[in-house]
């Protein structure tokens, strides 16, 4: 109990912020500005693709704006300083700060417009992870570029979160090399900025690899409340961590993550299972399958040994189609309850 009050206090305090006057603005995202940054979003996802010169988009100035002329209720106060940053600073120059603030604000219309394709596709909640088909992993070293240029500026910016370290949850058996962190933050001893959709503060992204098979190029993105460049967002993100631990698992199923079955999913699955031979069970199904993608080679490995069980193979797969209608082909890909998209032409 003492424990828990101390952890609270602290929360508390390290939560605390001090205004700074002397900084820019931020517009709050209201519904017109989300349009606009969607637009940017893809106007910087076709020139990632495309291979076009991406410093002729501008996205800060939408963002953006003089403390002049200010409208109750329509801007913000860009920086309010974290008490547990005051001695952080920003190594670069002027220059380097300004090129680094830009291509920040270029990554959060990205993350804008993955949102925005997720919704087309009716995914609308709070919790959410996407795995994106990101050929010739374009996306990927826009998001790793970010990483390396404010790694260089200073550490609350972006970070590793290497699953193998425990600082990230996800995917920990399909990442080749470290995730990463960014926290939207344009100065260094800033408190990290609710601008991205359900006022998320927090981007993690990481490559991922699937063993047994040729896989696409995959790139697994979140947004998330809180990172772990601060103190105070460390703190608070624990706290979320462990506040989901607690969730029921009907809470679980909600969720549009990689880490849920879908019930009737496991269910379809299992009365597949009961049809097949007691001794072909260890040999082609696990008894807790990791994944859907787990799923569908074992169903598919005993169909090719056992040609009577290719409907049982067609009809998962036409179900699985049917949950997921806009997986196309990468079905195959999928581990959970996420959102599978291509943003690419």
């Amino acid at each position: 109990m003492m424990k828990k009050v101390v952890y609270a206090l602290l929360f508390v305090l390290c939560s605390f912020s001090l205004n700074a006057s002397d900084l820019k603005y931020i517009k709050k995202v209201n519904q017109s500005l989300e349009a606009q940054l969607i637009a940017k979003g893809n106007e910087v996802i076709q020139a990632i693709y495309s291979g076009s010169d991406l410093s002729k988009i501008k996205v800060l100035p939408l963002i953006s704006t003089p403390p002049k002329k200010k409208k109750k209720g329509f801007l913000k106060k860009l920086t309010k300083v974290n008490i547990t940053l005051l001695g952080k600073k920003s190594k670069a120059n002027e220059i380097q700060k300004a090129l680094r603030r830009e291509y920040l604000a270029k990554v959060v219309a990205v993350i804008w417009k993955i949102y925005d394709v997720g919704k087309k596709q009716g995914v609308t909640g709070s919790s959410v992870s996407y795995k994106i088909i990101d050929n010739g992993k374009k996306l990927y070293l826009f998001l790793k570029g970010y990483v390396d240029m404010a790694k260089s500026h200073s550490s609350s910016f972006a970070y590793d979160r290497n699953p193998a370290k425990k600082l990230s949850s996800h995917y920990k058996e399909e990442s080749p090399e470290s995730q990463f962190g960014v926290d939207i933050r344009f100065y260094a001893n800033q408190s990290s900025l609710s601008i991205l959709p359900h006022k998320k503060k927090h981007l993690l992204f990481g490559r991922l690899y699937f063993q047994g098979g040729t896989s696409p190029d995959l790139l697994f993105v979140k947004f998330e409340e809180y990172g772990i460049g601060a103190l105070s967002e460390k703190v608070a993100h624990g706290f979320n961590f462990l506040k989901n631990l607690a969730r029921s698992k009907a809470d679980l199923s909600k969720k549009r993550i990689e880490k849920v079955i879908l019930p009737a999913i496991a269910k379809r699955y299992l009365e597949i299972v009961e049809k097949v031979p007691k001794e072909l069970r260890t040999k082609f199904f696990l008894s807790k399958p990791k994944s859907i993608k787990t799923m569908l080679e074992s169903v598919r490995i005993l169909a090719q040994e056992k040609p009577n069980f290719q409907s049982n193979e067609k009809r998962f797969l036409d179900f699985l189609k049917q949950q997921y209608p806009h997986d196309d082909t990468y079905i195959k890909w999928r581990s959970g309850n996420e959102v599978i998209m291509k943003l690419s032409n």
